[in-house]
């Protein structure tokens, strides 16, 4: 039996959508894998998000409330489910299906083929860019000579599924069974530049080993645009530096955003001039000196 979206959230079908969205914050922040290590985290809150999904979209929580609120047939009137000598009729029409013999079922017994009928899902892929996840996308795909536009929400993971309802192929052995539905798993290829951990990104910048050496500053690109990276003095290789909220957006809350962590990579020349080789050596020579007056 599947869960109501709105105990999901903590909230109830009356909720003003702004209590929604406040619930939601609240609970992404408690259950974001990032934050909370325990076991089943991570489970939840893609829970939390596909609940959001539906219900914090206006339009789809409209038709989901209609869906919930739908008539119910009643085999016997005494019980909430459909039963024939105690056994639930949709388990019954559902082993009769393919068998020829369900026609002749609802004939005699008047029982509609039920709604756990239901034609094959079309199942495909969308591969999408890690700009893509940052930005969001619209995509117009084509299925069964339909074509159908999609948003892709920004901050969404790989293996993620995307449905379009009712757009899937028909029952082979029903046309009156509703559709099956078509179903878009996400994608998301690797950046050349960029690793994606959660929410957060990292990445490598090369930095001479004179500014490594005295300090000073770099211009990094980065999704966004660019950042001016403060490089301190003495930095080592493999420093990781933490630039906040520069990551990817929290899926479904475009106010959130992970963090953006640059890994130092030293870069030591390849050739010297003649006039580098003697401030080199000069160097080497105070260093020699300042290392004798310390012993």
């Amino acid at each position: 039996m599947s869960q109501d979206h709105y105990n999901i959230l903590g909230v109830d079908k009356y909720s003003k959508p702004e209590d929604i969205k406040k619930a939601y914050r609240k609970l992404t922040m408690k259950y974001h894998p990032d934050k909370n290590s325990n076991p089943g985290a991570s489970e939840k809150f893609k829970e939390i998000a596909d609940a959001y999904e539906i219900i914090g979209d206006e339009s789809k929580r409209n038709h989901y409330d209609k869906m919930q609120s739908g008539p119910k047939i009643h085999w016997n009137t005494s019980n909430n489910h459909d039963t024939w000598g105690g056994m639930n009729m949709d388990d019954i029409m559902a082993d009769l299906n393919g068998t020829g013999f369900e026609k002749n079922f609802e004939h005699v017994f008047g029982h509609q083929f039920n709604s756990k009928v239901r034609g094959s899902d079309i199942k495909l892929e969308l591969t999408i860019t890690l700009e893509d996840v940052y930005y969001g996308i619209s995509r117009e795909i084509n299925v069964t000579d339909k074509s159908f536009r999609i948003i892709v929400d920004k901050g969404i993971h790989d293996g993620m599924k995307l449905r379009i309802q009712d757009q899937g192929n028909l029952h082979p052995l029903n046309s009156q069974a509703p559709r099956g539905d078509v179903l878009i798993t996400i994608r998301i290829l690797n950046s050349p530049i960029f690793t994606r951990i959660h929410d957060d990104l990292e990445m490598v910048v090369d930095i001479p080993h004179l500014t490594a050496i005295l300090g000073g500053t770099l211009r990094v690109p980065i999704i966004s645009g660019t950042i001016e990276l403060m490089v301190p003095e003495l930095t080592k290789q493999g420093t990781r530096f933490r630039i906040k909220t520069k990551g990817l957006p929290l899926y479904k809350s475009n106010e959130m955003y992970g963090d953006l962590f640059i890994k130092a990579n030293i870069i030591t020349p390849q050739k010297l001039t003649d006039e580098e080789k003697i401030l080199y050596n000069r160097l080497m020579e105070l260093q020699n000196k300042n290392n004798g007056i310390n012993k």
